[in-house]
């Protein structure tokens, strides 16, 4: 407020002194003029107009100042974190759903166009730990669960040129990055208002995190495949909540937890059996209870690369055909962890050779067995191997550490192998039923088979 008074401001006091005692000295000359109700009337009248004569003499004036809105923009920030995932009633609008319909041009309930009608330059950005320009595809962004970085957009803001005024669209909760507090002391010092309109209802703070308990899991197809997880709670008070561990979207556990108040949690889940190799995506998600103030923490990924099975180079060997034959090889020729090769001998000259490299020939080399893990040998088919070859049999199973199933004649294992052939003599029969056979994986011998030095005892 200022005064267009042409005179210097010394004349404007002498003349309010003059025109005071000249008032002053009128109205003592009305005592005895007038009656009192009257006097007093005429005294107020005159006052009122001498104060409005003093007013148009010295012309006073209201200055006001309003920026230019083509020379400046405003701001407004969209909160996209993961907690404005909140709801703040059952079966209501996420947080990010209410301030969308203010933020949106399309919505005729609009902010931001009645803001551009009204300024012109209005941008809008969406933040969660990094600030974009607010497209339409943004409002997915919370579903991605990432921390709010509050200051940060801020500071984003203030580097936009002209900037005349910020209004934040948040539920407050800047956890990530810069401090806010810190940054709006550079707001307050260039005089740039910060407006902050608050979405959802204060709760009690608290918050429920789950997370993978080993990052490096080994994993092989069609292995088990153990993992777990680590549950934390931070509120004050004991949480029940349910658990699930995914592989994509196929829920493979489910099951439901009670967590202490500040307790953490280890779960162990029954192991899960990977059918292929490659690469697999697990989630781990926990339900958070209302309250849970971050709920980008309510669930974890983690990639598993399955490495495929250890192949087990097998071979079987026998002078006959052996029921036994058709079985192993409908079982290990179709499983991806056996490498299965199959040698029969039909008559003197006549061999049926199954698998890469097999020849249809008895072996002549000591070192032939060094290329299995494991052979199922006919005991019966040692008679027909030379010296050599039996002997670099054993160096397979006492130096390489190979594998030695045998059936047939126990006699002649005995005979030909020593000690290297422990075997526990069973009655064999064919049955003329037609019967099934399934294979187990279980040890050969049990401990109540009592098995001493390689020698079965009674």
């Amino acid at each position: 407020m200022g005064f267009d008074w042409p005179a210097p401001p010394e004349w404007l006091g002498v003349a309010g002194l003059v025109l005071l005692a000249a008032a002053l000295y009128h109205f003592s000359g009305l005592r005895e003029a007038a009656p009192k109700p009257t006097r007093r009337m005429v005294v107020i009248l005159r006052s009122v107009a001498l104060a409005l004569l003093a007013f148009l003499l010295v012309r006073p004036y209201w200055e006001t100042s309003s920026p230019d809105a083509d020379r400046y923009r405003v701001v407004a920030l969209a909160d996209l974190s993961g907690s404005m995932l909140t709801r703040d009633a059952k079966d209501g609008p996420t947080r990010a759903e209410q301030i969308k319909s203010a933020l949106q041009v399309t919505s005729p309930e609009s902010w931001l166009l009645r803001m551009r009608e009204r300024h012109g330059k209005v941008e809008a950005l969406g933040f969660d730990v990094t600030t974009e320009t607010l497209r339409p595809s943004a409002w997915s962004r919370p579903e991605v669960g990432n921390k709010t970085a509050l200051g940060v957009a801020l500071k984003e803001a203030l580097s936009k040129d002209e900037l005349g005024a910020v209004v934040v669209f948040s539920d407050g909760r800047g956890n990530q990055g810069e401090s806010a507090l810190k940054v709006a002391k550079s707001y307050r010092s260039l005089g740039i208002p910060v407006n902050v309109v608050g979405v959802g209802e204060a709760r009690a703070a608290g918050d429920v995190s789950v997370s993978f308990a080993d990052r490096k899991p080994r994993a092989v197809a069609k292995e088990e495949l153990k993992l777990g997880a680590i549950l934390r709670n931070d509120f004050a008070a004991e949480v029940k909540s349910k658990v699930r561990l995914l592989a994509g979207e196929k829920t493979l556990r489910e099951t439901t937890v009670t967590l202490e108040a500040g307790g953490e949690l280890r779960l162990d889940f029954a192991p899960t059996i990977p059918e292929v190799a490659g690469p697999v995506r697990y989630r781990l998600t926990v339900e958070s209870p209302s309250g849970d103030r971050d709920p980008s923490n309510d669930s974890d990924s983690l990639l598993v690369l399955v490495q495929p099975p250890e192949v087990v180079t097998t071979l079987y060997l026998s002078n006959r055909v052996h029921p036994l034959y058709p079985f192993l090889k409908r079982t290990l020729a179709a499983d991806e962890r056996f490498d299965f090769r199959g040698l029969v001998r039909l008559s003197e000259k006549i061999f049926h050779a199954f698998g890469d490299d097999m020849k249809p020939e008895l072996p002549q080399d000591p070192e032939f067995w060094m290329d299995f893990d494991a052979v199922i040998l006919d005991a019966a088919a040692l008679t027909d191997l030379n010296a050599t070859v039996v002997e670099g049999l054993k160096r397979f199973v006492h130096r390489r550490g190979g594998g030695l199933l045998l059936f047939g004649p126990a006699e002649v294992a005995r005979e030909k192998l020593g000690g290297v052939a422990p075997a526990r003599e069973v009655e064999e029969f064919f049955a003329k039923e037609d019967r099934s056979l399934v294979a187990l994986e279980e040890p050969i011998f049990a401990p109540e088979d009592n098995v001493i030095n390689g020698v079965v005892k009674p």
